[in-house]
This record gives structure tokens, C-alpha cells and sequence, in this order.
């Protein structure tokens, strides 16, 4: 694969703390991928995994999975921040 279909290769999660994601090409027999799956990955602060999942065809062009994957990245902080938050209001309490 060239690097102009890097975008649709696996990509394993990689194992750390806070924010991690993975790739994964859906699989037709070894014909190549129809679409493209993203996994996105956040530990919360009791250690709990959240997650997020997003499909593309491979025809989606790169800039538009891009911006969707930022904005489902902000949407899965803000909710693990707010689970966080309540957590600590009620350990301080």
C-alpha cells in the first residue's frame, strides 16, 4: 500500500494512560477493505475505559475523517471529564 492508503490500514491502540485510538480495515476474504473502522480509547480517572467508534467507506477523503475524528475526540474528553469531575466532587465530599 501506498501512503496515499496508509489512512486504511490497521493500526493497533497503543497501550498508555490517557487517549489512545486504533485502525482497523473491515474484512471481505482478502479482497481489500470496503470501510474503514476508528476506535477511540479514554481511561477515566478510576481507571474505567471509555470508547467511541466511527465507520468510513475508503472513499471517504481523509480531510472529512479527519474532522469528525477530532470532533468525536472532543465529545469522548468532555464526557469522561464530566464522569471525572463527578468523581472528585464526590470523593471530596
Amino acid at each position: 500500500m501506498t501512503d496515499a492508503t496508509r489512512h486504511q490500514r490497521r493500526r493497533a491502540p497503543r497501550k498508555n494512560w490517557g487517549f489512545s485510538w486504533g485502525r482497523f480495515p473491515s474484512a471481505r476474504g482478502g479482497l481489500p477493505p470496503a470501510a474503514v473502522e476508528w476506535r477511540l480509547f479514554r481511561r477515566d480517572y478510576t481507571g474505567r475505559l471509555h470508547f467511541a467508534y466511527r465507520g468510513f467507506p475508503v472513499d471517504t477523503p481523509r480531510e472529512h475523517i479527519a474532522r469528525v475524528l477530532l470532533a468525536t475526540r472532543r465529545q469522548l474528553r468532555e464526557e469522561v471529564d464530566e464522569i471525572d469531575l463527578a468523581a472528585l466532587m464526590q470523593e471530596a465530599a
